[in-house]
């Protein structure tokens, strides 16, 4: 009875997660054509650029197929159609693959945008050189299952890059809601756009309540959960300085953004 329970709760979740995403596409991918056409594109394509290029010496082979796993607008997958690997888009909310499509047809490349869930994905054993994700595992009902599907789906030498960051441990930590309600403040001293100003911003609160990384310290139990999955893993704890600008970084100070590198030897 409480594997059915549990398969409902998580069915229930992952639907509220889909209507959030829906009622916020558009905007998501007004973020997406400006950080295509600004400042971001250069940081974030040197970010990865580096990163592919360091794991295909250490793999010793070129790699050619590239898996964005919760796509979104599409921007890392226009990125790296732009460097010339066969990319798919996999995202769960059909919206977010129209941007998508819309996006990368506006860029001038061709990406196979397909939805699915992150957690169990329909690819065979050894489809990709290259997973790819932003923003993502902090939003997943069940991410010890999802790296083990990414790390089931990357060939042996392949390499996953996973983007995020505590985005709601300010829920459960105080020093953490200090810093996070201090924002606000700081963001109006430096005469920058309020990021965490938005009208959805309650709901994904409440959702997030119930996801499991929420209440963890990660990027801890990212390590611990992909070296269970079978990765080699690691953390850049500084790569927000990298790939963030002046208005994220100030905005986003409570929650540090991270980059977990997973390899399969």
């Amino acid at each position: 009875m409480f594997f059915f329970v549990k398969i409902a709760f998580m069915t229930e979740m992952l639907e509220k997660i889909r209507k959030y995403w829906t009622r916020r596409a558009e905007s998501y991918s007004d973020l997406t054509r400006s950080e295509l056409s600004g400042d971001a594109h250069t940081r974030w394509n040197a970010v990865l650029t580096e990163n592919i290029r360091k794991n295909e010496s250490l793999s010793g082979r070129k790699y050619t197929e590239a898996l964005d796993v919760g796509t979104g607008p599409g921007f890392f997958a226009i990125l790296l159609a732009k460097q010339g690997l066969n990319v798919t888009g996999l995202d769960y909310t059909e919206e977010m693959l129209v941007k998508a499509g819309l996006n990368s047809k506006n860029a001038g490349v061709s990406v196979n945008l397909q939805r699915g869930n992150a957690c169990s994905m329909d690819y065979p054993d050894e489809s990709f050189d290259l997973l790819v994700t932003r923003n993502l595992t902090w939003d997943l009902e069940s991410p010890e299952d999802a790296y083990k599907e990414w790390y089931r789906v990357l060939k042996k030498g392949g390499v996953l890059l996973n983007f995020d960051a505590a985005w709601y441990k300010y829920l459960f930590d105080e020093d953490t809601k200090h810093t996070y309600h201090r924002a606000h403040d700081d963001a109006r001293d430096h005469d920058l756009p309020d990021l965490n100003d938005y009208d959805e911003s309650p709901v994904m609160e409440e959702i997030s309540k119930n996801l499991p990384l929420s209440s963890n310290e990660r990027p801890e139990i990212d390590l611990e959960l992909m070296k269970k999955a079978g990765f080699k893993a690691e953390v850049d704890r500084e790569i927000w300085k990298t790939v963030w600008d002046e208005a994220e970084q100030v905005n986003f100070a409570y929650a540090p953004m991270f980059m977990l590198t997973g390899r399969k030897e």
